[in-house]
């Protein structure tokens, strides 16, 4: 199976301290620029270190973004291609709002890519359903 970690998924494997090996046996991950601009952007620098580490341990494929979207607190790379247009399913998951803008593009790389999301936030779960990406909670995923 193939999976796009939410990065409250990830904050949810380093508070709860899940083993790493139970995570990377579920299948393949995957992640974007957006989880780690988020984890990158946490404040407190040793809980940043901790979850920079646990993301480079878990070995996910970094897909790219499908929407050009400025946001400051987004981090780029050099693989990362500029693009002007705003996709379909980011449009459809984002609305009129600039406030889910993180979890549309995770949810519109989920989408493209016909990827699990692994996330526990309930509005971001509705919002993927509704345009038929399938999800689970991080509780779900590691019981699978």
């Amino acid at each position: 199976m193939n999976y796009l970690l939410d990065t409250n998924s990830i904050s949810t494997i380093y508070k709860k301290n899940i083993e790493i090996e139970k995570i990377i046996n579920k299948g393949q991950l995957y992640t974007t620029n957006v989880q780690f601009s988020e984890i990158s952007n946490i404040k407190n620098k040793n809980e940043k270190h901790k979850q920079l580490n646990l993301y480079n341990s878990l070995n996910m494929i970094k897909l790219q973004l499908n929407t050009g979207i400025w946001s400051n607190n987004l981090r780029w790379d050099n693989k990362q291609l500029w693009i002007n247009d705003k996709g379909q399913d980011f449009e459809e998951l984002n609305g009129n709002s600039n406030k889910q803008v993180h979890d549309s593009l995770i949810g519109e790389v989920a989408k493209i890519n016909n990827l699990i999301l692994v996330t526990n936030d309930r509005k971001l779960t509705i919002m993927a359903n509704s345009i038929e990406i399938n999800t689970l909670t991080i509780e779900e995923f590691l019981n699978t």
